[in-house]
């Protein structure tokens, strides 16, 4: 089987993302609108149609986040930088097909990925029991929790 690595950092003070990828599939694909950059892993679906400029048109038509984020079907990951506002957005589907894990790092800092351990580095910190208790008692973990205290799961986020 093939390892594969997608990694993601925010700095909202100067509006900059670092962005590393290895071998996945299908690869991220870029769309550009204005000051905003969609970043799509997956297969969108907009009205029935799964390609990027259905995704970009229903961005430039559907000026609310959350209404643009509930207008899409399939299986996705999408990241929407602003460069010039020093955002970055992250919107899953709604069964969460690409997992992303996120971590504050201070200051409106986050780094991201598809893996938790990389996501968490070196410094994972904490280990939240009653997520370990909850795991072992339901065989999953509810919402956005994972089995560090500071680490997050699938969801949108916003940098401030």
């Amino acid at each position: 089987m093939a390892r594969f690595s997608f990694f993601i950092q925010h700095d909202p003070a100067t509006g900059n993302i670092h962005l590393a990828e290895d071998n996945l599939r299908p690869p991220i694909r870029r769309v550009t609108v204005g000051n905003c950059e969609l970043l799509l892993l997956g297969h969108p679906i907009v009205n029935g149609v799964r390609d990027d400029m259905s995704v970009r048109n229903a961005f430039i038509r559907t000026p609310d986040l959350a209404d643009f984020a509930k207008s899409l079907d399939g299986g996705f990951l999408i990241l929407l930088h602003n460069s010039a506002a020093h955002t970055l957005n992250v919107f899953t589907d709604r069964f969460g097909s690409y997992a992303f894990y996120y971590v504050n790092e201070g200051s409106g800092r986050m780094r991201g990925s598809l893996s938790l351990i990389e996501a968490a580095s070196e410094n994972a910190g904490p280990i939240d029991e009653a997520a370990i208790f909850e795991f072992l008692y339901l065989r999953r973990l509810l919402g956005e929790k994972t089995f560090f205290q500071k680490f997050f799961g699938q969801h949108q986020l916003e940098a401030p």
